[in-house]
C-alpha cells in the first residue's frame, strides 16, 4: 500500500458519545516494515489516541474503505474503554490486532 493511499481514517464526532470528543486525524507515517501508525487530536482536550497496525492485519479486516476500518476501530476503542480502560492526558498508543476471521481488537502499548 503506498504511503500517499489512506489505508484507515478516524475523523469527525463520536456519533455514539454525543458528550465525547471530535477526533481531527493527523498524519499517517510508516515505519520501514510497512506497520503503519494513524492517530487523531480528541477535540476539545489536547490529547491524542495512535494506533499501531501491520500491514497484513489491514488486510485482514473485512471493511473495504478506509473510514470502515477506521469505525471498527473507534469501536474496539469503546469496547475496551467499557472493559475499564481509561485514556490518559497526553498521547494514548494502542496496537491493532486482527484475527484470520476479522475480528478486530486494541491493546495498550505500555511506552
Amino acid at each position: 500500500m503506498p504511503d500517499s493511499e489512506q489505508a484507515i481514517v478516524i475523523a469527525g464526532p463520536v456519533e455514539d458519545r454525543p458528550d465525547g470528543p471530535t477526533l481531527t486525524p493527523r498524519k499517517a507515517t510508516r515505519e520501514p516494515n510497512g506497520t503503519l501508525w494513524f492517530g487523531a487530536d480528541l477535540e476539545p482536550t489536547e490529547d491524542q489516541v495512535w494506533f499501531r497496525i501491520e500491514e497484513d492485519a489491514i488486510r485482514r479486516m473485512p471493511d473495504a474503505t478506509p473510514k470502515a476500518r477506521g469505525r471498527r476501530l473507534l469501536d474496539a476503542l469503546h469496547v475496551w474503554l467499557a472493559a475499564g480502560g481509561s485514556l490518559r492526558c497526553g498521547i494514548n498508543r494502542f496496537e491493532v490486532r486482527v484475527a484470520e476471521n476479522g475480528d478486530t481488537w486494541i491493546e495498550r502499548l505500555r511506552w
